[in-house]
């Protein structure tokens, strides 16, 4: 009768072993990162198109006009591109077929806002301190976040609406820029809905797509609006005509809101 005997990996073998693991995932884990923030473009992409699609088919059916933009707040007080009026994203709610119809039912039923079904830039849903936003009420009580900046339906007047040309900031005498109203004005650009994004001289600036990623949103204040962006590879885009597209940083314009905040939009959507 034969005696088998096992043989132990000798230590050599063992560490080649372990060096053929490490090898392979030091080339797969720069793809898989790669892959996956692809797939979160492509999603942010699909969602601000939703919503586009949204506000087209609510500017169809009220003669042209867009869902209101402008806060809440006194007539003469500065608006907040990052706000919008309460009852635009009860029309949001609506028409996103979660099944709630205003923001009130959403407090009565106490839903959170990340079940809420809405169509939201993914920086929203990957940091807790803009999830627990969403839907979140300003001082005025008439305006709410939604998850992305709307340009369409505000007051020219209460914007502050200086354009900037990348790189270099302001230049004297540029243009107040026109927003979108209703359909078939003629804004600066057709840039309706943008990721949530903005650098400011008096707040940490927003940035999601940081260097591949979504950590790093928060960043330090900036004095000027393009300080920060060099680091960003992008944002998702949407248009008054209901289009959508990943602006890549160099495409990138800046125009000022509230309190030293400047937001972007596509310099070449004209």
């Amino acid at each position: 009768m034969t005696r088998r005997t096992s043989r132990a990996f000798t230590l050599v073998e063992l560490l080649v072993v372990i060096g053929i693991i490490a090898l392979l995932i030091s080339i797969l884990l720069p793809s898989l990162t790669r892959a996956r923030q692809q797939a979160l473009k492509t999603q942010d992409l699909s969602n601000i198109r939703q919503v586009a699609a949204t506000f087209v088919m609510y500017a169809n059916e009220n003669r042209g006009a867009w869902p209101r933009g402008e806060k809440g707040g006194a007539a003469t007080s500065t608006d907040d591109l990052t706000w919008v009026w309460r009852d635009t994203f009860d029309v949001l709610l609506r028409l996103s077929g979660g099944g709630q119809t205003s923001y009130d039912e959403v407090v009565a039923n106490k839903i959170p806002p990340e079940k809420l079904r809405l169509a939201s830039c993914n920086a929203w849903l990957w940091d807790t301190n803009y999830t627990t936003q969403l839907g979140a009420v300003g001082a005025n009580t008439v305006e709410m976040k939604m998850g992305w900046v709307y340009m369409g339906g505000r007051n020219p007047a209460r914007l502050t609406g200086t354009t900037y040309a990348y790189p270099t900031g302001a230049a004297t005498g540029d243009p107040k820029y026109v927003f979108p109203r209703k359909m078939g004005d003629k804004p600066t650009t057709r840039t309706l809905l943008t990721c949530y994004m903005f650098t400011s001289s008096a707040y940490s600036a927003t940035l999601p797509h940081i260097k591949g990623a979504y950590t790093g949103i928060f960043l330090p204040k900036s004095t000027q609006p393009f300080e920060k962006t060099k680091n960003v590879e992008g944002i998702a885009m949407a248009y008054t005509d209901g289009s959508a597209r990943f602006v890549p940083e160099a495409d990138l314009g800046a125009v000022a809101s509230y309190a030293g905040t400047w937001t972007f939009y596509d310099r070449q959507a004209n």
